[in-house]
C-alpha cells in the first residue's frame, strides 16, 4: 500500500482549493450562471439563472436547477450535491478527489448550461410546476 504524507496531502488540498476558485470563476463568467457564494475551500455553490428574456420566477428556477442537478444525477454525468442559499435551491461542488481535472470542472459547467437551456426551452411558455 502506498501512503501518502502530510506535505503530499497538503498539496492535494491545495490543488483542490485552486480547482474551487477556478469553477467559482467559470459560474461567475457565464451569463447564465449565478454564484451563490464566494468558493470556501474545496466548495461552490452555484446556479443556472437563464436569461431575462425568460423571465422565470425565483421558485421557477429553483425547480430548474433541481432538475438539473437530478438529470446530471440520473446520467452519471456528475454528483454535486444542493444546498439552500438565501432561500435559493443552489448547486454544491464539493471539490476533494485528488484525480479532479479542469477540464472535468469545465465539462460540469458545459452540462449544467446544456441542462438549464434544454429544461428551460422544453418548458417555454408552460408554468414549471
Amino acid at each position: 500500500m502506498i501512503t501518502c504524507g502530510s506535505a503530499q496531502r497538503g498539496l492535494k488540498w491545495e490543488k483542490n482549493i485552486q480547482q474551487a476558485k477556478y469553477l467559482a470563476s467559470l459560474a461567475e463568467k457565464e451569463p447564465e450562471l449565478e454564484l451563490a457564494a464566494p468558493a470556501s475551500l474545496s466548495t461552490v455553490c452555484f446556479r443556472y439563472k437563464p436569461h431575462r428574456l425568460h423571465d422565470l420566477t425565483e421558485i421557477e428556477i429553483d425547480r430548474v436547477n433541481k432538475a438539473i442537478l437530478t438529470s446530471l444525477h440520473t446520467s452519471g454525468t456528475a454528483v454535486p450535491t444542493h444546498t439552500v442559499l438565501n432561500g435559493r435551491f443552489v448547486l454544491r461542488v464539493a471539490i476533494t478527489n485528488h484525480r479532479t481535472r479542469v477540464a472535468d470542472l469545465e465539462f460540469l459547467v458545459r452540462e449544467v448550461l446544456l441542462l438549464g437551456r434544454k429544461i428551460v426551452g422544453r418548458s417555454a411558455g408552460v408554468t414549471l410546476g
